[in-house]
């Protein structure tokens, strides 16, 4: 039987497919047949070096640029191609021929569920192994023809990298079209999400989670690989509330991204050296690295104390304007760094952290790291117990938080369409619950919720039953579950119960004054 166009880009037959196509486009205008010229002789220029020895093995990923340039060409030619290709894919667009494309390439081995996000360089599937049933990330790599060495090179060098805080890979496919990458999946929220959803993050969690962060970004740096991921966004929190990151961003970048988007977060975050390299900047320097990185880490942690950003501004001058006010206006440095003053010890170090000459800095970031972990934060013995029960329940083998909602639910069906309406709604719960278990150090997380316009129509009730469906989640899902760690959720939820009950809910107010 014949095969159709994507059939054979699926088989990695790039020469018929391409021929294929050639007869397609004779019945099309003059524009099409010149963009199928284009293709046809950078297919052929490839070829002939590859077989004169010009191109490294490496290069032979250069046919992917050509698969998709081909892919977007015969999407504009679909009326005409229905005799050439499958049914299915006249229905779609560029993406759906992609995915039919990449079922075809990985059956027998992973299922393709759906499509979960699209970044710069390739776009991000929901996955399923055949074998073991373990949910993966399967990344369809989009790259330029003259980075696709490099990319090659990168992925062979972060695929050995074994850390808690880098996901995982798991397979690589770069034999035929499309290129693809099997990783671990997290099913997290990045920083920048929780930061917005829920405001300033305590003291201890942040301490930990820039620590932890630290050590990631230490064991990067002693392989001698660049990075682009200290910034909320590039920061996944995954389901056991661990920072990781995703082993795209921890490999260096080929050509400058003149993206504005990642210009803009540059100017947020990145230190003053990184930002005007000089000359020789190229060069890998460690040292350079690591006091760079002490700056950036200080923004992002100020950004979690807060919950705003230090350098502000909606656009690129604004943000320049105030980062240069920060360096060279004492008083307005002086009230950024004020925010900070219930944290005095953090403020100390941050400050250090964020002196403009990198030599004023901490002498490396492990120094920073250290000085940030020492820092005295008062955890309640009760408290530490339920935090350790939390984490648990978080790894215990049933799914912790959708039993929560069942069980929520079930207490209250009137609140359920409250809880659908937000797609991270699932992952905010997750951090929500660190969040108020410290609702003593961060009362205005809990203030922020309770005001709300989503829970406009709420009682006092509806958050004690929230509550007491939590610890009792808790008791089904946490193994050491006893009467003793019974009494340490109660008490480490009691600061909580008294905002609620002391807030002034309009409802309770107007049946205070009817019973009266």
């Amino acid at each position: 039987m014949d095969k159709t166009i994507d059939q054979l880009l699926a088989d990695g037959e790039t020469k018929q497919a391409l021929d294929k196509l050639g007869s397609l486009l004779k019945d099309l205008s003059l524009k099409y047949q010149e963009d199928w010229f284009s293709i046809s002789a950078r297919f052929h220029q490839l070829e002939s070096e590859r077989l004169r020895g010009l191109l490294p093995e490496g290069e032979r990923h250069l046919d992917n640029k050509l698969n998709f340039d081909l892919l977007t060409l015969f999407k504009d030619c679909r009326e005409i191609a229905r005799h050439y290709v499958s049914p299915v894919y006249l229905a779609g667009g560029i993406e759906q021929n992609i995915e039919q494309s990449l079922e075809t390439k990985l059956l027998g081995k992973y299922k393709v569920l759906k499509k979960v996000g699209e970044g710069a360089t390739g776009l991000i599937f929901k996955g399923k192994d055949e074998f073991s049933g373990r949910i993966v990330a399967i990344k369809v790599l989009k790259v330029q023809t003259s980075d696709l060495k490099r990319a090659a090179d990168e992925v062979e060098k972060v695929t050995r990298f074994k850390h808690r805080g880098i996901i995982k890979i798991f397979d690589v496919y770069f034999d035929s079209y499309p290129l693809c990458i099997i990783t671990e999946f997290i099913d997290g929220i990045n920083l920048d999400k929780l930061i917005r959803g829920s405001g300033p993050i305590p003291l201890g969690r942040t301490r930990d989670l820039i620590c932890q962060l630290g050590d990631t970004l230490d064991y990067i740096r002693h392989r001698k690989v660049r990075h682009t991921t200290i910034r909320p966004s590039k920061i996944q929190i995954d389901e056991e509330g661990y920072p990781v990151l995703s082993p795209f961003e921890v490999i260096k970048s080929g050509r400058p991204d003149r993206n504005l988007e990642k210009v803009i977060q540059d100017c947020a975050y990145l230190s003053p050296e990184k930002l005007a390299p000089v000359d020789g900047a190229d060069q890998y320097d460690a040292g350079a690295e690591e006091r760079s990185d002490q700056f950036s880490m200080a923004v992002l942690a100020y950004e979690m104390l807060t919950g705003m950003r230090l350098f502000e501004g909606e656009n690129i001058p604004e943000i320049i304007n105030s980062r240069n006010s920060f360096f060279s206006n004492a008083r307005f440095r002086q009230e950024k760094l004020g925010v900070l003053d219930e944290y005095p010890v953090m403020k100390k170090i941050l400050a250090k952290m964020l002196q403009e000459l990198p030599e004023r800095r901490y002498e490396d970031l492990k120094s920073a790291l250290r000085a940030i972990d020492a820092m005295p934060v008062v955890e309640k013995p009760w408290l530490l117990k339920v935090k350790d029960s939390y984490q648990r329940c978080l790894l215990s083998s049933g799914d912790f938080i959708a039993h929560f909602y069942e069980n929520l639910f079930n207490a209250l069906p009137e609140v359920k369409p409250l809880f659908n309406a937000h797609s991270d709604q699932h992952r905010m719960l997750q951090n929500a619950v660190l969040l108020l278990l410290e609702t003593d150090s961060n009362r205005n997380f809990l203030e922020r919720i309770l005001q709300s316009t989503k829970h406009n129509g709420l009682k006092i009730q509806h958050y004690e039953v929230f509550i007491d469906q939590l610890i009792q989640t808790a008791a089904q899902h946490d193994a050491k579950w006893n009467e003793d760690l019974n009494k340490a959720w109660q008490k480490a939820m009691e600061p909580a119960l008294k905002i609620i009950r002391e807030y002034g809910f309009p409802q309770a107010a107007e049946q205070s004054e009817s019973s009266s």
